[in-house]
């Protein structure tokens, strides 16, 4: 297929990635500064009065020096559910308390912060729990809003639908009917009156994975609230295609504070859908089933690739379009929209220069939310 160029008109997929997955790299000195000056959020391995050796424990969450100092912080002396600050080696921790449970001393903690009004981001709050992911023998849950303040590693299910339209070629494929068919995407724009991200273009359906929820029950869940698509057909027809997983710092279009750490994996699924006026009841078409939606547009390709050089797409959404594209073989090496030109004077110099960006793309999409391991490895002479 021959590449679409936008890189020289706008954004390329490699500012996409970066725009999303924008946690300082490795290499950067803006790594190590982020990295030792953050609080390890950590848990004990069992919860237990035998639990008492301070390096028992694991690391789950990154905080930003910020939120430490801002938090109005429940002690020993003032209530019967309290943490421990270690400002020292900066760490954050649950002691073992008697009769109550690790996620019973967070939702007193994030009550108390909602109550002093002390951060934005609970204006937000949601009344849905997210898990701490990786938490072994128990469930540790948290208010969702309160997720990005700890810095804990979140899951999300992102789908995106597609419908093959008979179209004229360019770009167009044979299909085994015999007919030149176009591959177009589904895409929403989200309601101008969304708190976070609001009018900005989305995947199909999309949502987080609270607690208690597997990724194709929150598939099949949100695909029904969001655009009105029956159990049945997504059920049948939905494919589950691997993850994106990435280490955003959010900005302030995701409402509330910035500079919070949030590693991301999302659950990815592809499912296609009959075009308009073909199929059963005239094909199936995606309809707003909630206030979260505006609208859904059936977008060729190319349109999708403007959009996203324009930056239209919810970062993370970007990502999972990204995804999609590479895995149908509609973004590849030689994609001029890849990278940015640097003064590459011959095509072999471009070529090398698209293929870099290429290989990092998609390392990129697939698993950076190793950040909490390498804090462990930095903190585990100090904890």
């Amino acid at each position: 297929m021959a590449s679409i160029p936008v890189g020289s008109r706008g954004k390329t997929i490699l500012d996409l990635v970066n725009e999303c997955d924008d946690f300082p790299l490795r290499s950067s000195r803006a790594h190590t500064a982020l990295m030792t000056s953050s609080y390890a959020f950590c848990l004990n391995t069992t919860w237990s009065p035998t639990c008492t050796d301070p390096s028992d424990v694991k690391i789950f969450g990154l905080m930003p020096q910020f939120v430490v100092d801002k938090m109005p912080w429940l002690s020993r002396k003032s209530s019967s559910h309290f943490f421990h600050i270690d400002h020292k080696d900066k760490v954050i921790s649950i002691p073992y308390q008697d009769g109550i449970t690790e996620s019973e001393i967070l939702a007193a903690q994030l009550k108390h912060a909602r109550e002093q009004g002390t951060f934005e981001l609970l204006k937000g709050w949601r009344d849905e729990l997210y898990p701490v992911r990786g938490v072994e023998g128990r469930e540790v849950v948290m208010e969702r809003s309160a997720s990005a303040l700890f810095g804990i590693e979140t899951w999300g299910m992102h789908l995106n639908a597609y419908s093959w339209v008979p179209t004229m070629p360019d770009p167009a494929v044979r299909v085994p009917d015999g007919q030149m068919k176009e591959l177009k995407l589904w895409v929403p724009r989200r309601s101008p009156t969304k708190s976070t991200y609001p009018s900005m273009l989305d995947n199909s359906v999309a949502g987080g994975i609270p607690a208690g929820e597997s990724p194709y029950t929150c598939l099949l869940r949100e695909s029904l609230e969001e655009a009105s698509l029956p159990n049945a057909l997504v059920s049948s027809r939905a494919k589950s295609v691997g993850t994106v997983s990435y280490v955003h710092v959010r900005d302030k279009r995701a409402g509330g504070e910035t500079g919070l750490i949030n590693p991301e994996v999302q659950f990815c699924y592809d499912l296609e859908l009959d075009p308009p006026d073909e199929g059963e009841n005239g094909g199936h078409v995606p309809r707003p089933g909630d206030d979260e939606v505006e609208s859904f547009t059936l977008m060729s390709v190319k349109e999708v690739r403007e959009e996203l050089a324009k930056g239209a797409f919810k970062p993370n959404c970007a990502l999972i379009v990204v995804d999609f594209l590479i895995r149908w073989g509609l973004i590849g090496l030689s994609d001029e929209g890849l990278v940015q030109e640097s003064g590459e004077r011959t095509m072999a110099e471009k070529e090398r220069r698209r293929e870099t960006a290429y290989r990092e793309i998609v390392a990129r999409l697939h698993g950076r939310t190793d950040v909490l391991m390498e804090l462990g490895s930095l903190r585990q002479s100090k904890i």
